[in-house]
């Protein structure tokens, strides 16, 4: 009966108050969430807006797990009743449950204690987690680049609950032919929800360097004897070095139904040279939630105030495979110098060039505060001098503590 009311208001392509109220009731009532968020839809586009319309159509998307839609339908419902509790259960865990964790925290700020209470996020954490992740990277050219040992400790926690802070301090070493690097790295990034769903993120990630440089000379000795012959001996001296680096990046992203796009810029500075990028992004939601998400950003980076500049992308694909498993999967292609990525965290000053990169993570929750992660990547490098090519292999693993 009821689908046969909707398919006759299609026909009739007539609304009016009373039928938009009744049949939006009466969808509402019988738990026909599909029919209800595509007639909900109709009578929005056909002028008709207020909070019952708005509650009805946001728990409906809610209940499909449309999690991104429900959103602004909540949203604009409590524009309608600002002090409505079920208006803000619905859209806190909208939130939580579409990955939008600093916009879940934000709108905190303007919810009572007493419905926040009742919600029972009266007293929300101020440390999100804190983790522990190790890596090693295997070339297949030992024997000029030896393995890559890695090691991250990191900290994500709030100031108020509005700015989100990520601090991450990194140990990297690695033996090869040209030197020994020893880098020490602390990285810093703020998260700050804005107005109108736009997100601003900025980061800054300091480098100290300590190299060892071999410096090889040759020295003939003339041995006295009855029949001296001249020998020639290898010398090998390490040089130290000490050098600096920083990175300072910001991104703005503006958040819609189905789609984030993001436009941001990163500066970098090391010994060897200046760079400066700008991306784009763009990440869809086919479904609203974090069942699957997919998207690509592209980067157009230079070296040295503009003297050459290129292009890189980096497509990706990330998907909820049950509530305990997130699978993702990345793509660098980049020609024409190094770039700096996710808003300064990840930085690569290699002499060498990075061609192309494939990374796998999988992310599984262990226990109910303990998720434990572990990431494959195969990298293509380009030699800085000669120009030939070699590969790594990485093997990451990592746990998260959630207080």
């Amino acid at each position: 009966m009821l689908f046969a009311l909707c398919v006759n208001l299609k026909a009739d392509n007539t609304l009016t108050s009373a039928t938009v109220d009744s049949t939006s009731y009466q969808l509402y009532m019988s738990k026909q969430w599909q029919l209800l968020t595509k007639f909900c839809d109709k009578a929005i586009k056909e002028g008709y807006d207020y909070y019952y319309l708005r509650m009805r159509a946001g728990i409906a998307c809610y209940e499909l797990k449309n999690y991104r839609k429900a959103i602004g339908h909540f949203r604009r419902a409590l524009a309608f009743n600002s002090n409505d509790e079920t208006a803000d259960a619905y859209l806190y865990y909208s939130y939580i449950y579409a990955g939008r964790f600093e916009e879940a925290r934000n709108f905190t700020r303007f919810i009572d204690s007493t419905t926040k209470t009742n919600m029972g996020i009266g007293h929300l954490q101020p440390i999100a987690f804190v983790g522990l992740e190790g890596a090693v990277k295997l070339s297949d050219s030992s024997a000029k680049f030896k393995p890559v040992n890695y090691i991250q400790l990191n900290l994500q926690h709030y100031v108020g609950n509005r700015v989100s802070l990520y601090h991450a301090l990194t140990y990297y070493k690695q033996n090869e032919s040209r030197n020994d690097i020893k880098q020490f790295q602390y990285y810093l990034s703020a998260t700050v929800p804005l107005k109108r769903t736009t997100i601003l993120t900025v980061g800054t990630h300091m480098l100290y360097d300590k190299l060892s440089i071999p410096e090889v000379t040759t020295k003939t000795v003339n041995p006295t004897g009855p029949s001296p012959q001249p020998t020639i001996k290898t010398y090998t001296n390490y040089i130290e070095k000490q050098s600096m680096g920083l990175v300072a990046a910001a991104t703005i992203t503006k958040r819609m139904t189905y789609l984030d796009v993001s436009l941001g810029t990163t500066v970098s500075f090391f010994d060897t040279t200046t760079q400066y990028q700008f991306h784009a992004g763009l990440t869809c939601y086919p479904f609203g939630n974090r069942k699957l998400a997919f998207g690509a950003l592209l980067y157009h980076h230079s070296e040295d105030y503009y003297k050459n500049s290129a292009f890189a992308i980096t497509p990706f694909l990330s998907s909820c495979i049950t509530k305990k498993l997130l699978l993702s999967a990345s793509y660098l292609n980049n020609r024409g110098g190094n770039i700096n990525e996710n808003s300064g965290y990840f930085v690569n000053n290699s002499l060498d060039l990075s061609t192309s990169r494939i990374a796998c993570t999988a992310e599984y929750n262990l226990f109910k505060k303990v998720n434990v992660y572990a990431t494959y990547g195969y990298e293509s490098k380009q030699e800085k001098f000669y120009h030939y090519t070699y590969h790594y292999n990485t093997f990451l693993i990592g746990i998260k503590i959630i207080p």
